[in-house]
């Protein structure tokens, strides 16, 4: 079973110093396009930016590629950002209020050489929960969106920090509720599709409404000739 997820991505970060901007246009990979948006104010992420960068912890930072594998102190130390077996992650967004949103998209373009593997998204996320305005609109909010040839394939799945969901976990502290996912795979049969078929995966974070929660994410697609067990 062949790994081919980011093998140029993370070889060039291995050149790269800590906390340094990331050259966005040289991250060589499976995916044809690796696009990065930021948002205000609660609207959808539509302003491009090429700012990517590498194990930065400030809170500033909206687009991040992580290495340095640790556990997000905002789950109480219970999630890994990097998924389990893996070298790196994305992080989208930030512990950062503020009501900003930011997007990653991702673009696969279907070939003879692929169409009998597997696109895959690991994926994990955090969300606290506003308790000043608690309607479910204005939440912090996570979004996954799958493109075929520019077309919506199936309904955006959208998940707010008011989800009851027995998925999420729940990390409480004085006047503070976080919700939280861990790390989870979804996989993407290629042989349906056809030679020339284009598939665009985007992922979106928001902070919620009033600007007084984050919400933010962990993201890693990739490719593989044979899938994966979940876990």
């Amino acid at each position: 079973m062949l790994n081919k997820i980011f093998i140029y991505a993370s070889i060039l970060f291995l050149f790269q110093s800590i906390n340094a901007q990331i050259n966005f246009n040289d991250l060589k990979t499976e995916f044809s396009n690796l696009d990065l948006s930021i948002g205000y104010g609660y609207n959808a992420p539509s302003t491009y930016t090429s700012t990517l960068w590498g194990n930065n912890d400030e809170v500033d930072v909206r687009h991040c590629l992580i290495t340095n594998n640790y556990y997000d102190e905002n789950t109480n130390s219970l999630l890994r950002t990097c998924p389990v077996g893996e070298p790196f992650s994305f992080r989208l967004g930030n512990s950062n209020n503020g009501s900003q949103s930011e997007k990653m998209s991702f673009t696969f373009k279907i070939n003879s050489n692929n169409i009998e593997g597997f696109l895959y998204y690991k994926y994990a996320f955090i969300l606290q929960k506003s308790l000043i305005d608690t309607l479910s609109k204005r939440q912090s909010k996570f979004r996954l969106l799958i493109y075929l040839n520019d077309e919506l394939l199936i309904e955006p799945i959208e998940i707010n920090a008011n989800s009851q969901s027995q998925k999420l976990n729940t990390f409480e502290q004085p006047n503070r509720c976080i919700k939280w996912k861990d790390w989870s795979v979804e996989y993407i049969d290629l042989s349906k599709f056809s030679i020339n078929d284009q598939l665009r995966i985007e992922f979106e974070t928001y902070d919620c409404a009033v600007g007084q929660s984050f919400g933010y994410a962990y993201i890693l697609p990739g490719y593989l000739e044979q899938p994966r067990k979940s876990y």
